[in-house]
């Protein structure tokens, strides 16, 4: 490949479920079926609103999750071990594993100029904020850094980016923002 030249790879998916890249077959060399193929539609990019760092673990665990970041960003963040299902993916938990659904989900919105940040527990897992057991959604929007989350061996703190919290005056919607200069 020549600089500059640029080549964009288009991934299909045949009538079978299968996926390839049209660059290199004109049909799906798994099953060579040449009907339409569906292509797979880009994910637009989310809008950073913060994230969610590691900040202590179980002793057995401190290396490994200690000082670790996740983005989080607009909308919905499941968080678990599975990489197929979470946007916040955690490696290193004993106790998170690859095959468990989610644990927990936090997510992002605003409306009206108000950030709103939401943590929300999936039944059946532990998920602790502060030093209580979480059993219905919680509003971060008037989060204290003190303010612990404990999912799986970890104990995170969420760092806002948007929004009013910790006196940020941020806003991704905000058309007066300008760059300084």
């Amino acid at each position: 490949m020549n600089k500059g030249d640029a080549r964009v790879t288009e991934v299909y998916k045949c009538p079978d479920g299968h996926f390839y890249n049209k660059n290199f077959s004109v049909s799906c060399p798994y099953c060579d079926f040449q009907l339409p193929e569906i292509p797979i539609p880009k994910k637009e990019a989310r809008l950073l609103y913060g994230w969610l760092v590691c900040v202590a673990a179980e002793p057995d665990q401190v290396m490994q999750l200690k000082g670790r970041d996740y983005r989080i960003k607009q909308e919905e963040n499941r968080i678990g071990g599975n990489p197929n299902e979470c946007e916040v993916v955690i490696k290193g938990d004993p106790h998170i594993k690859p095959a468990d659904p989610h644990r927990a989900t936090i997510t992002c919105t605003t409306d009206k100029n108000v950030t709103q940040v939401w943590l929300q527990p999936v039944m059946g897992f532990n998920v602790f904020y502060g030093h209580k057991i979480l059993t219905e959604p919680v509003l971060l929007d008037n989060h204290r850094v003190s303010e612990t989350i404990k999912i799986g061996n970890g104990i995170y703190i969420y760092m806002p980016f948007v929004g009013a919290q910790a006196g940020l005056k941020f806003n991704w919607y905000d058309e007066g923002v300008t760059p300084h200069g």
